[in-house]
């Protein structure tokens, strides 16, 4: 329950912050591409509030970069102790690193994952790459 007078995010508006400006018609082209046959009257549909059934969401989710809980339910659902080992013991290290450290550690990972990511078929989760340096470059 809402308490705060405040909007709860949905699906539509989690959905709508992904797609951006770009239009109906050009991300349902850039999802074809990718394997994902949504027209752009589907995607209008669930940018207003329509439903999306579980294989949908699981493959918006995957094009996005995203997890399909993450999308429908505005929730991260992959937690630190659900990662190997030394994955997990990584992302305990870099909280430990002084901050003076960090910018230069964080932009050398970022710059690799963003080399690593396909800007094509995984636009979104490049673009938070690209998002993420510049905002340390901020710093």
């Amino acid at each position: 329950m809402n308490t705060k007078g405040k909007k709860e995010e949905t699906f539509a508006d989690r959905f709508l912050q992904l797609k951006g400006d770009e239009s109906y018609q050009l991300l349902s082209d850039r999802m074809a591409k990718a394997g994902i046959a949504i027209t752009a009257a589907g995607l209008h549909k669930w940018a207003a509030g329509g439903g999306i059934t579980p294989e949908n969401l699981t493959r918006v989710a995957t094009f996005f970069g995203v997890s399909p809980a993450e999308l429908f339910f505005g929730e991260e659902t992959r937690q630190a102790e659900d990662l190997d080992s030394t994955t997990a013991l990584l992302v305990q290290a870099l909280t430990r690193v002084p901050a003076r450290f960090r910018k230069e550690i964080d932009r050398d990972i970022l710059t690799l994952a963003r080399a690593y990511t396909d800007r094509t078929r995984e636009r979104n989760l490049y673009d938070k790459f690209d998002r993420a340096l510049q905002e340390l470059e901020k710093r």
